[in-house]
């Protein structure tokens, strides 16, 4: 009985002891799929060599809708947030303990000088209002009361906080007419009229109701007055009204002036409706003059008055036509010298007042266009660039004429006159010399770069900061590995050499390593201070400690 018992204890013990070789297996499994899983992690990925340039298509990998459409990195889309995403997007890798430098597009915006003439102030209905008056009245300049002898009033009232050298480009309607003098506003009562989209439906209906004309009508739009109510405007494109049969054969000057006359009939026509009681003088006597404005598209939209006056009083009144006005959008730049917001001109003193550091702009003059060519699409014809006379095509041979002596990195505004559809507006560019260019407009997006390195299988933004010997206390102690010498080549005696002759016999070297294993292993910041501990060779093998403070590395 006690030899089955000794047996049965002999064979429990056989099937219960532990293979002491089982925990080496386990770590050479763990090993191996570890292996496995770098293999399979890295097997579509490409390494980086010498660092790397973004170009747009992997701007393009981002997750940020701005960084994908603009295709650069700038003030607010830093590289810091959105670079790593896309190195990892594009699939690359780095080394372990190498940081790499990666350039790209950066947008670094206009200059401060620039800016200043980017503000703009459109003069408003409160403030032709407040002016008073015929201005009031009309809702515009004329070519009695101008908009420079009121920019100074409208545009202290705007900006109470203005300091000296501060711009606005002062946008304003003026309206002026050759038939009309506006002085004659003393004998006459004005009644403005401003035809709106139900207006332009009224001309409409009228042309359905007509048996003669309803044949013209296409949806919202109609080819006897050219109304269309969708818009709230005339058609006044003579390749439009050509499609039509009445309108084919005819001579295109002779169907301009057909388009202008029947767009008059027309306004009587909504004039009636508008005021079917109309009176030829108010009620102290005066004239009553009726100022109507509507927009006419030919290609671009512009804003038309004509004045009218009733000749036969209603209950059905008849109206004629007494003078047009041409409405302009003017644009002008004005300066705060102080004290006064003075139009900016080649003579205005204050450009010159180098002492508060005021921009200097350059006014293109009339002759300036001419010099630059006045043939079909060139700048003198008509004394304005354009979209087929383009300002950066003629402007540097202009400047490189008229400054060639500049000297490097000198800085140029150009004021210049620019007509965009149907508008000549005013607008501003700056140029830098450089000896080599020569005056070239200045570049808002420049070449920029930024640091970055691969870590625990993720790239990460190394932000320009760098290590530097100090005396302050330390806010991290750091002891040197193994592997932190192999890192950076001292892996086979796990020390530095500072012998004369050697790899680290200058400080400078220790700590340029000491930096790099510092940034392998800690994510850095500003004011952070690590005393570390080495080991050297200077004969003996010693043992050394350094405290290094990281500072910004501009």
């Amino acid at each position: 009985m006690k030899k089955l018992i000794y047996m049965a204890s002999i064979l429990a013990l056989t099937f219960t002891s532990c293979d002491p070789m089982e925990d080496v297996y386990d770590e050479v499994d763990k090993a191996n799929a570890e292996e496995l899983a770098d293999k399979k992690f890295y097997s579509d990925k490409t390494l980086i060599e010498d660092g790397y340039r973004l170009v747009d298509a992997d701007f393009e990998l981002s997750t940020n809708e701005d960084v994908k459409n603009y295709k650069n990195f700038s003030i607010s889309l830093t590289a810091a947030e959105f670079l790593p995403e896309i190195l990892t997007n594009k699939m690359l890798y780095g080394e372990t303990g190498v940081e790499y430098k990666v350039w790209f597009d950066y947008y670094r915006g206009k200059s401060e000088e620039l800016s200043n003439y980017r503000n703009e102030h459109e003069v408003s209905t409160g403030e032709y209002t407040a002016i008073g008056g015929v201005i009031a009245d009309l809702g515009y300049f004329t070519s009695d009361i101008k908009s420079g002898d009121k920019a100074d009033e409208i545009l202290k009232a705007a900006y109470s906080d203005a300091v000296k050298g501060d711009v606005q480009k002062l946008i304003s309607k003026g309206a002026a007419s050759k038939s009309y003098k506006f002085e004659d506003v003393s004998i006459e009562a004005s009644e403005k009229f401003e035809m709106s989209k139900d207006d332009f439906g009224v001309i409409l209906a009228s042309v359905e109701a007509d048996d003669t004309k309803k044949h013209l009508v296409d949806g919202t739009l109609e080819y006897y007055y050219g109304a269309n109510s969708k818009y709230g405007n005339f058609e006044a494109r003579t390749s439009k009204w050509m499609a039509k049969d009445e309108y084919k054969d005819m001579d295109e000057a002779d169907l301009e002036d057909l388009i202008y006359n029947r767009q008059i009939e027309a306004v009587i026509i909504a004039l009636k409706a508008k005021f079917p009681e109309a009176q030829i003088n108010d009620a102290s006597g005066k004239k009553i003059i009726y100022i109507v404005e509507y927009s006419v598209y030919d290609g671009s939209t512009k804003d038309n008055m004509v004045r009218f006056e009733c000749t036969s009083a209603g209950p059905n009144p008849e109206f004629a036509k007494v003078g047009s006005m041409y409405v302009n959008t003017m644009h002008q730049f004005y300066m705060y010298n102080g004290s006064v917001w003075n139009q900016i001109d080649n003579d205005l003193e204050v450009l010159d007042d180098k002492e508060n550091n005021l921009a200097l702009a350059y006014t293109l003059e009339y002759n300036d266009y001419k010099l630059m060519g006045d043939g079909d699409g060139q700048p003198g014809e008509y004394g304005n660039f354009s979209s087929s006379a383009d300002p950066n095509h003629y402007l540097p041979t202009f400047m490189n004429n008229k400054w060639a002596y500049a000297q490097d990195d000198e800085v140029k505004l150009i004021i210049y006159k620019y007509y965009n559809s149907g508008v000549t507006e005013l607008r501003v560019d700056e140029y830098t010399f450089n000896k080599e260019t020569k005056w070239m407009l200045t570049a808002t997006t420049v070449d920029g770069s930024a640091m970055v390195a691969f870590k625990d299988k993720i790239w990460i933004y190394v932000p320009p900061i760098k290590l530097i010997k100090t005396e302050k206390d330390a806010t991290e102690t750091y002891e040197l590995t193994a592997a932190d010498y192999e890192l950076v080549g001292n892996g086979r005696y796990g020390n530095f050499d500072t012998r004369s002759g050697e790899d680290e016999e200058d400080e400078a070297v220790i700590v340029e390593k000491l930096t790099k294993i510092l940034k392998a292993n800690y994510s850095l910041k500003v004011g952070d201070v690590f005393e570390v501990t080495y080991k050297y060779y200077d004969g003996a093998a010693k043992t050394g400690t350094m405290k290094l403070e990281a500072v910004a590395d501009n």
